[in-house]
């Protein structure tokens, strides 16, 4: 079973001079208007495959926007974890006047649990054939400074991404490091290239490699169901816990253009 897409944005509209900053996060239009992209596509590829995630950003102007509006939710919700399971992914219980903010986020399980026939145990990670209810794919309402024609999702797990189970332990500091990522859908002379579809930091040795690989293969795989070569071209990563500003939810970036 697929993970549903959520629904197209609002087109950014051909006349911009009636968009307005409003507050929280910014409609395709306001960036558009206010937070024009700061890197192409293939300025965006290179830095991945520089082996530094920490180079993807948001404009700096919508970094602060975003600083203001992140201390407003804790206020409201206790921690953006909250707010992300109970709110916007919908994965626990709505707030009311009765339920504390420190109390609301419903448990991550940590051990392998029943999947719906009760026969078969699920493994403590994230697969790339998860049960619905663990996983949910949404546009990031705080996307990085990519061009309007690209989309930035978000993959958010309940279970985690990155797992002892799946990672030997010859390359565990190095995706600690560095993170994963991996491109899929490019042109028929990239798909020539072995490191296509996961890639690794340059340096890295041809069994290091193997294993990175092998670490990645659920993701890769759930982005290739869910964006398929035919129909887009995808960057994707895992920060590194240095760089992720939400520690407690795995999640996975994906940057998809659709084809023409």
């Amino acid at each position: 079973m697929t993970i549903p897409l959520p629904r197209p944005l609002t087109p950014v509209p051909d006349d911009l001079s009636s968009v307005t900053l409003r507050e929280g996060p910014p409609s395709l239009a306001e960036l558009a208007k206010f937070y024009p992209a700061r890197f192409t596509w293939e300025e965006l590829k290179s830095f991945m495959r520089s082996g530094d995630l920490g180079l993807l950003k948001r404009d700096p102007v919508l970094q602060q926007r975003y600083k203001v509006w992140a201390e407003g939710i804790k206020q409201q919700h206790g921690t953006i974890t909250n707010y992300l399971i109970n709110v916007r992914l919908g994965w626990g219980t709505p707030p009311t006047a009765k339920t504390s903010p420190a109390t609301m986020a419903q448990p991550l399980p940590e051990e392998p649990i029943l999947s719906q026939d009760t026969s078969i145990f699920k493994p403590p990670y994230f697969t790339s054939t998860p049960s619905p209810e663990d996983v949910k794919i949404i546009f990031n309402d705080w996307p990085y400074s990519i061009p309007p024609e690209i989309s930035h999702y978000l993959i958010w797990s309940r279970l985690p991404i990155v797992h002892p189970d799946l990672v030997h332990p010859s390359v565990k500091a190095q995706i600690e490091r560095d993170g994963l990522w991996g491109f899929s859908g490019g042109t028929e002379d990239m798909k020539t290239r072995e490191a296509d579809y996961v890639d690794v930091a340059p340096g890295t040795s041809e069994e290091g490699r193997m294993y990175i690989r092998a670490a990645a293969q659920h993701t890769l795989d759930f982005v290739l169901t869910h964006w398929p070569e035919d129909e887009w071209e995808v960057a994707w990563f895992v920060n590194p816990p240095r760089l992720q500003s939400v520690k407690d939810l795995s999640h996975t970036h994906v940057f998809a253009r659709r084809k023409l």
